[in-house]
């Protein structure tokens, strides 16, 4: 009865320890997965900052480009405006040339209208 008993429990026993040591392998395969996903993790936050650093420096591109794009909208216009006056002035003094041409001659001077 006895050995039945410690038979029973050395079965028991053995179990246990079989238990133990499949719960053990399956601790370490499980330790061995968490740290290949901190280091795909590490390598995410990696490519996070990359893509960071990209960004603001697209970001500093684009504010470079735009401000090209006005300094270059402002000369053109500056010369548009320029040339405008230019014109005005041109015309203006033939206006003069005509009608003091005009006044040499005698000739009336039309009223706009």
């Amino acid at each position: 009865q006895q050995d039945a008993t410690i038979t029973s429990m050395d079965e028991t026993l053995k179990g246990l320890t079989s238990s133990n040591s499949q719960q053990t392998a399956d601790i370490a395969s499980l330790e061995e997965s968490v740290a290949q996903r901190n280091v795909e993790i590490a390598s995410l936050r990696n490519q996070v900052r990359e893509l960071q650093g990209d960004l603001q420096r697209m970001a500093g591109w684009q504010q470079d480009v735009m401000n090209q794009q006005i300094n270059q909208t402002e000369e053109s216009m500056q010369t548009m405006v320029e040339n405008f006056v230019g014109m005005v002035d041109l015309l203006s003094g033939q206006e003069q040339r005509l009608m003091s041409l005009l006044k040499t001659r005698n000739v009336p001077i039309p009223v706009p209208g």
